[in-house]
């Protein structure tokens, strides 16, 4: 697997062995994606993954952003990036990923914009 950003997201086990199963059951070699949005008639967004194919990450990689990220082990695409997710662990709930519990572990990255908000 190609070496990308690894993002600090934990997969509940069964929720990991439900996704690698998943991308392994499609036609063809698939991404494992992450998409935030509405189905059906829902009034809010949630998390929700799917599949995208060759086509689809070369349209992503078109757009010069990084949207590709180690995730538990796992390679996802992430096009709609948010930080939302980082710090979390992920499971699954009837139609849509669900997150289960917040690690407030600060990174790097995380202390220096805690820092930066603090002097304003």
């Amino acid at each position: 697997m190609p070496r990308h950003p690894r993002l600090n997201v934990k997969l509940v086990p069964e929720f990991r062995k439900l996704l690698t199963s998943f991308v392994a059951a499609q036609s063809g070699p698939m991404t494992l994606c992450f998409i935030k949005g509405r189905m059906g008639d829902a009034t809010r967004e949630h998390w929700i993954f799917g599949a995208y194919g060759a086509e689809e990450i070369a349209q992503l990689e078109k757009r010069g952003v990084p949207f590709l990220y180690d995730v538990d082990g796992l390679a996802v695409a992430l096009p709609d990036w948010s930080h939302e997710l980082v710090g979390t662990t992920l499971g699954r709930d009837i139609g849509h990923i669900e997150i289960l519990a917040r690690s407030w572990h600060l990174t790097p990255a995380s202390t220096r914009t805690r820092k930066l908000c603090a002097r304003r």
